[in-house]
């Protein structure tokens, strides 16, 4: 659905419609006195959590639904014997210090600026995606960029995705998923 007004170019006297809102681009172009005049009209995307944009899915989008965060669309698999353990289930888990640096290192959707994310960010993946069964998330622990300041820093945090707990760790294994801000 659009909304049209009749503007008048005082240049050229030359009457025109200007689509103040359109939903389809293809209607943008609009034909004068036998002339296509090309109008520039910027669309504003609005986004909502779950929604597939900027490489990876929404987690998160502030009151005007243009800017947010995003998190890989799936546990990301490092293919790398440095990095990637084997557990029992065969899913490919890490160690928090190769979690932080392979988020550091990742390219993915075109982006570079991914990274391990913050234990709010993580409450949030938690509970606009995982409980919304959106996101391809498992019921395992997911790290987060921040450590303990109990264990002087020694101590990685994650988030359990099976009951919502957060805790620290040293040393010990779970799944991956890269952030970034749109």
């Amino acid at each position: 659905m659009y909304s049209n007004r009749l503007l008048k170019n005082k240049r050229m006297g030359i009457p025109f419609y200007l689509f103040l809102t359109c939903q389809i681009p293809s209607l943008i172009q609009k034909l004068v006195n036998g002339t296509f005049f090309n109008l520039l009209i910027i669309f504003i995307m609005k986004y909502k959590i779950g929604d597939l944009a900027h490489g990876g899915i929404v987690f998160y989008v502030d009151e005007t639904g243009e800017h947010g965060k995003v998190v890989t669309p799936n546990d990301y698999v490092y293919e790398s014997e440095l990095f990637s353990m084997d557990f029992d289930d065969g899913d490919d888990t890490f160690l928090w210090e190769d979690a932080k640096e392979l988020c550091a290192k990742l390219r993915e959707g075109g982006f570079d600026d991914w990274r391990l994310p913050s234990r709010e960010e993580l409450n949030l993946i938690y509970t606009n995606l995982y409980k919304a069964g959106l996101g391809n998330l498992t019921d395992y622990i997911y790290w987060s960029s921040e450590t303990s300041y109990i264990m002087n820093g020694d101590y990685g945090w994650y988030q359990d995705f099976e009951d919502g707990k957060q805790n620290y760790f040293h040393r010990a294994i779970a799944h991956v998923r890269a952030v970034r801000v749109f």
